[in-house]
């Protein structure tokens, strides 16, 4: 009986040995990479609307640990030392060891501008309501604006794709929502295209 109690007391030490050797911690690492993934230098930021909480600066990887993990509802916003690069965003997961923010090169956007409307022009529309969309999804926090003409040219350049007819609406502005969206009749015509 006194060697089970023995052997018992020498396992809990054992253990309590290797949990204290290990590192708990609750910092939260942020990854600011760009189109290709690789890391880029950035101040980063916590922000709630127009509120920015400075983190630091990341390291020549693009990675910075933050101690306490950002709040969900709130964003990682990341500014590129380097200006050739716009900013990046990212929605905060505190359950999340790594946040990854995308930042995207200038001159990559200006291709995928360029290609865009070298598709629209030679007749490519399927190719142009792709990159269009992806302009509408790589400016949405960055440029609104912009956002919201690559988002009614992917959805005009879609149609025409598809041969819509001209009487059929394809989008429309939603005052719910604030932004153009595709009209009910051209989902309707849609979901007929696909049968």
């Amino acid at each position: 009986m006194k060697y089970n109690r023995i052997a018992s007391l020498s396992i809990m030490i054992a253990l309590c040995i290797v949990v204290s050797s290990l590192k708990i911690s609750a910092d939260q690492s942020i990854k600011v990479q760009d189109d290709f993934g690789k890391g880029i230098k950035s101040n980063v930021f916590v922000s709630l609307g127009n509120e920015n909480e400075a983190k630091g600066i990341t390291d020549d990887l693009g990675i910075l640990l933050i101690k306490i993990p950002c709040l969900k509802g709130k964003q990682i916003k990341a500014c590129p030392i380097n200006p050739l690069y716009y900013e990046g965003f990212a929605d905060c997961l505190p359950n999340k060891d790594q946040l990854v923010v995308k930042v995207t090169k200038k001159a990559f956007a200006q291709n995928l501008n360029w290609n865009a409307e070298i598709f629209e022009a030679t007749g490519n529309l399927g190719d142009a309501a792709f990159t269009y969309s992806e302009i509408a999804t790589r400016f949405h926090k960055i440029d609104p604006g912009k956002a919201s003409f690559a988002r009614n040219k992917a959805y005009s350049t879609f149609a025409a794709a598809i041969k819509t007819p001209i009487n059929v609406k394809v989008s429309g502005f939603d005052e719910k929502q604030g932004i153009v969206v595709l009209t009910n009749e051209f989902v309707d015509y849609l979901k007929e295209y696909q049968k």
